[in-house]
């Protein structure tokens, strides 16, 4: 269910152009390379799921990081800081919307969209001018349907 959940997601903030690449899987902060005219790149990871088992609802937790950055030529930190600002505005933008839209995680029907949350949202600690990065801890919560 995570890599579906990763492939839908990855595929909402491509339609909605919110980066100029939206990639899945882990990297190396040296290999990040957005244009220092472009809307920034961002990383999709799987963090981990936790079965929840509450009130005879049988549900998941799907753990994702997203990882955004965006790269400035300025010497000034806080331009950097606008184009971030932007970047965070454009990806928020992007959840409320597969938030609204999404029901199913599979194509089968099967898997029930329940909710997303953003547990946390914090500045990346690799970030060094000209690169300037934001990690969002996003829960996905879904309910298989048996049978």
């Amino acid at each position: 269910m995570w890599l579906k959940t990763l492939r839908m997601l990855k595929d909402t903030l491509e339609q909605l152009e919110v980066a100029d690449s939206v990639k899945l899987g882990g990297y190396a902060p040296s290999a990040i390379r957005p244009s220092t005219t472009g809307k920034g790149c961002i990383c999709l990871l799987r963090e981990k799921e936790i079965e929840q088992n509450i009130d005879l609802i049988h549900s998941k937790e799907i753990s994702i990081f997203l990882d955004g950055w965006v790269q400035n030529g300025s010497k000034d930190f806080e331009d950097g800081y606008e184009d971030l600002t932007a970047l965070e505005n454009r990806i928020e933008s992007a959840l409320s919307y597969f938030q609204e839209k999404t029901d199913y995680i599979d194509d089968d029907n099967k898997v029930q969209f329940m909710g997303l949350e953003v547990r946390e949202k914090i500045g990346d600690l690799d970030s060094v001018r000209p690169l300037i990065g934001v990690r969002y801890h996003i829960i996905v919560e879904v309910y298989k349907q048996e049978g």
